[in-house]
């Protein structure tokens, strides 16, 4: 037997001793259990052995990659999210989808070419080309998310797992302008093992938008001539009408000091192969022209060109303007564009005012020239020479500032607001004082044990929350400091039981990662700030062991066996916290999103996990 390397959990068991020892392998950590030595309250005895008896983290996510290999046939490379039970007796196998296929192809019934020689049939003249792509999404949008896609419409899509639903995206393009047709985007197609799906295209919906900006100004009628309207989903702003460009502006006869845009769009409603179709989720975009969206967070650009680029993009739900659309003209109220600021600055070292070399980006949070009902964004970077000096322009408004230094070792990630007021229109001497690195220091009591030779790790992880987009039930990731990087040291007990990380401010998930056989110790939501800060000393948790075989469903059913196993794939282990640091067993309960486990298949496919049975403070 190997030396034990375990965690000595002597809170399980007050004025007692507890005994740690390791099965042959020396990959698990057990407590043992007789009459003598009774398991703690929330632990059952089972087989010799002691076991929670109810999971705090009973259900996790597990992001599973496998390797390219012919062992592996049909599964060869491909990745995985699924939501699992945690074995409360320690054993479960994990059986990856049963994969399918999705035959997919397209008609054009509802289609009229409106006196125009248009043919859409694939592969005539006047489609140049064609394209579907499917989508899943796993439990949690960022995490992972499956795309596949081919070129050529009718088409077989394989290897898409079964049992869940996919979103398709169809796109032709016309080698003929006045043959274009939108995009179409179809929700809730099921995959249960082979599938064949036509879409009709569907007819276009033809609608006026009416974009109105107020003015005194006589050359007001310009502003916004050129800019582009189309429409797009909610989620991944995907393109559903064919982009036009505003055409110059009328005044209105009843007030000239108001202008209008009026231009008519073609686009495709957001569709549902299952069930209904999520009516009045799409989004009118309106944004500056292409070649002002191309200058931005440009190294090359002059004074002019910057200016010129520095304008924001406006969205607004069809559903919405619908409700004052009183003439079936959509009003989209621009009541004025921000005026654009050019700004330079320096940036610098806090401690020694030593020019560096950094990245600085900007994202809005909100503009001085509101519009009522509407929203916008604006979102640039550029990057500060050997002398610290940068530019850049900014529509005036509220930003999000993130600046992210070189990895010196020395300098921290810092963010800040900025308020960029509309006047003077040319800024300069901003000064951006980059601080040194904030300090966490802990330390870890007698519950974890190791050998002489062996090291833990310390990681401070950028913290992940969770959000729903209400109209799909999509959740998504995101990272709740911008630019903040992941952070980690060595940890030797035997040498020292306390530590020290230095790590950027902001949102981290803790955790403390030991050799394989003993749980991880992770502690989500740390806010990180500027100094040094002290952490309450860390016990480690109850191990929970998992251990069963990765199995993945044999391609041929005639075969001697139903499954295979999958060798070399990577277990990458998620808990799911509410806003307490409770773990919960839906992304839909979920506020954050933690790791807390990882471990490899065997070459038999086999694994063992020591999860923690809790996530800690």
């Amino acid at each position: 037997m190997r030396p034990a390397r375990f965690a000595l959990l002597a809170w399980l068991c007050v004025g007692c001793t507890v005994r740690v020892s390791a099965d042959a392998s020396g990959t698990s950590a057990k407590i043992p259990c007789d009459p003598s030595h009774p398991c703690a309250t929330g632990s059952v005895c089972v087989n010799d052995q002691c076991r929670v008896s109810q999971l705090p983290i009973s259900r996790v996510l597990a992001d599973i990659s496998l390797p390219a290999s012919t062992a592996t046939d049909q599964y060869s490379g491909m990745s995985f999210v699924m939501a699992l039970d945690v074995p409360t007796l320690g054993q479960a196998d994990i059986i990856l989808p049963v994969l399918g296929s999705l035959t997919i192809g397209a008609t054009f019934p509802n289609i009229s070419a409106a006196g125009r020689s248009c043919s859409y049939e694939i592969g005539s003249a006047d489609v140049a080309s064609a394209r579907v792509e499917a989508t899943h999404r796993w439990p949690v949008d960022g995490l992972e998310r499956a795309v596949f896609s081919t070129n050529t419409l009718p088409a077989k899509l394989s290897g898409l797992p079964a049992g869940l639903n996919y979103e398709l995206y169809f796109t032709i393009t016309s080698s003929d302008s006045d043959c274009q047709l939108p995009p179409v985007l179809v929700r809730d197609v099921n995959v249960a093992a082979d599938r064949s799906l036509t879409l009709d295209w569907p007819t276009p919906t033809k609608s006026t938008v009416d974009v109105q900006l107020q003015s005194t100004n006589t050359q007001a009628d310009t502003v916004l001539t050129g800019w582009q309207l189309d429409v797009v989903d909610p989620v991944q702003g995907r393109t559903l009408a064919n982009p036009i460009e505003l055409p110059a502006a009328t005044t209105e006869a009843a007030d000239p000091t108001i202008w209008h845009h009026r231009a008519t769009l073609q686009y495709n409603s957001i569709l549902s192969a299952e069930s209904s179709p999520p009516v009045g989720t799409e989004l009118i975009r309106l944004r500056p022209p292409v070649s002002s969206q191309q200058t931005q967070g440009s190294s090359t650009a002059d004074d002019a060109q910057l200016l010129e680029s520095a304008k924001p993009t406006y969205y607004a739900s069809i559903s919405s303007l619908k409700l004052f659309a009183g003439n079936s003209q959509l009003p989209l109220p621009i009541n004025a564009v921000p005026a654009p600021v050019l700004i330079s600055g320096r940036i610098e070292t806090a401690d020694s005012l030593q020019p560096i070399q950094a990245w600085i980006s900007f994202t809005s949070t909100g503009f001085l020239a509101s519009n009522s009902g509407i929203w916008a964004s604006y979102a640039t970077s550029a990057r500060s020479d050997a002398n610290g000096q940068f530019k850049v322009a900014l529509p005036a408004g509220e930003y999000d500032v993130v600046v992210v230094p070189p990895g010196d070792g020395k300098h921290a990630v810092f963010d800040t607001h900025w308020t960029v007021p509309p006047t003077p229109s040319s800024q300069v001497d901003k000064v951006v004082q980059i601080p040194g690195y904030s300090q966490i220091r802990g330390s870890i009591d007698g519950s974890l044990v190791m050998s002489g030779s062996e090291a833990a790790t310390i990681t401070a992880t950028p913290a992940v929350s969770l959000v729903q987009d209400s109209a799909s039930g999509v959740v998504a990731s995101r990272v709740d400091s911008p630019g903040a990087r992941t952070a980690s040291t060595l940890f030797q007990p035997q040498a020292s039981r306390e530590f020290s990380l230095s790590l950027d401010k902001g949102h981290f998930d803790l955790s403390l990662r030991p050799p394989d056989g003993l749980p991880w110790r992770v502690s989500p939501g740390h806010e990180i700030t500027a100094g040094r800060s002290e952490l309450p000393k860390w016990a480690m948790p109850t191990p929970v062991s998992w251990a069963g075989t990765l199995q993945a469903p044999a391609k041929d059913s005639s075969a001697n066996a139903s499954s295979i196993a999958v060798p070399r794939a990577v277990l990458r282990i998620y808990a799911l916290s509410d806003a307490t640091g409770t773990a919960v067993s839906s992304p839909t309960e979920a506020q954050s999103i933690v790791q807390i486990a990882e471990g490899r298949t065997q070459a038999d496919g086999s694994f063992e996990l020591e999860l923690p049975d809790r996530l800690q403070p």
